[in-house]
């Protein structure tokens, strides 16, 4: 597998004509660039680092473009189902699953998610009450499942996390000091916040007292926010894995902050990196974060990272396979227009248009 010697991630400023995406604008353009320095290296030449992300250095895969592979996907459960489940699920957005196969489905319009069991008969409703009080919920940006006993809920407006039985009843909140756009639970109870908004580090991970912020997020036209930078975020063993909606890489850090690896994926080479552009808003300057989508969603699965793409080429997502103790790309498998897609328990659990919720197994 090749070696890039680095990569840097930089505000810079481009004069109007170094550029065509820069049209007729008499402005000049302030840009989150990613500078790559091609060829082999060696271990003596210099390195320069991924500033947001505090990386060194980038391994890319053996392979270049993705390889594909056909995988069947035949439907095992379609919810809403019953009648009764389409008066109960209003706008059903994505889904988690347990490894005991019961379903978690988030509806945004109710601001709840609705419990199945694995063969989609309902269970419960965790949340469903819009407001700050004991369990209610202002936003979801993310939920799972501790153990086979407790369903949690990521609330970003209201910065904090609720906590249910299974059987819905509320158990607690846990606030925050920061909003965050993702959460997860290691097993060994060490915990994993993406963190949203005007901050310095772009993560938090804690156990006890132990709490340690990482990932710098780079100073933008406007300070320093995390919106550039943002991604999606799963856990391996103790570890943290990120896949960047905007960058072609695939990270895994440890508890420490510290990186185990960093790999490119297919998408290394054939992408432009986000840049922010100068815009006219009422006579005041303003700034717009333009990037191309990459990742929609990470999970882990029996020793593999599933990151779901979007597929440049083609209409519809792929699904990239990693093994996660490594990052080694190994293939890809189309999903089509599956959306929202999540991996577990060799199920694929997906939204299918705006009214469903479809687990297929994976074959």
């Amino acid at each position: 597998m090749g070696l890039l010697c680095g990569v840097l991630l930089r505000t810079i400023m481009i004069p109007e004509k170094a550029g065509s995406l820069l049209g007729d604008k008499s402005a000049l353009l302030v840009a989150i660039a990613l500078v790559f320095w091609g060829g082999a290296c060696s271990s003596d030449q210099e390195t320069h680092s991924v500033e947001m992300l505090s990386l060194s250095n980038i391994d890319l895969q053996s392979t270049s473009g993705r390889v594909w592979s056909e995988v069947r996907l035949r439907e095992l459960v379609r919810l809403p189902g019953e009648a009764e489940d389409r008066d109960l699920i209003f706008t059903p957005t994505a889904a988690r699953a347990d490894r005991q196969g019961n379903i978690y489905v988030v509806d945004l319009h109710a601001v709840a998610i609705h419990g199945f069991d694995s063969a989609g008969s309902y269970v419960a409703t965790y949340g469903g009450n819009i407001g700050a009080g004991p369990g209610e919920l202002m936003s979801i940006v993310d939920l799972g499942i501790i153990g086979d006993s407790t369903v949690y809920i990521v609330d970003e407006n209201a910065q904090r996390i609720s906590y249910f039985g299974l059987d819905g009843a509320f158990l607690r909140s846990e606030v925050l000091e920061f909003s965050p756009v993702s959460h997860q639970f290691t097993s060994g109870g060490r915990s994993y916040s993406l963190v949203g908004g005007l901050t310095d580090h772009l993560f938090e991970t804690s156990k006890g007292a132990d709490i340690v912020p990482f990932g710098i997020v780079p100073q933008a036209p406007h300070g320093r926010s995390s919106s550039c930078c943002l991604g999606f975020t799963t856990t391996f063993g103790n570890n943290l894995l990120f896949a960047p909606h905007y960058f072609p890489i695939l990270v895994q850090y440890k508890p420490d902050g510290t990186i185990e690896y960093v790999r490119g994926t297919p998408d290394w080479g054939t992408v432009e990196p986000p840049k922010w552009e100068t815009v006219g808003m009422g006579g005041m300057q303003g700034y717009s974060f333009v990037g191309q989508s990459l990742h929609e969603a990470i999970s882990v699965d029996e020793g593999k990272v599933y990151v779901f793409a979007y597929v440049t080429s083609e209409p519809g997502y792929a699904v990239d396979v990693y093994d996660a103790q490594t990052g080694t790309y190994e293939y890809s498998f189309r999903i089509g227009e599956i959306e929202n897609a999540y991996m577990l328990n060799q199920r694929l659990y997906g939204r299918e248009g705006d009214t469903a919720i479809v687990v297929y197994a994976v074959e």
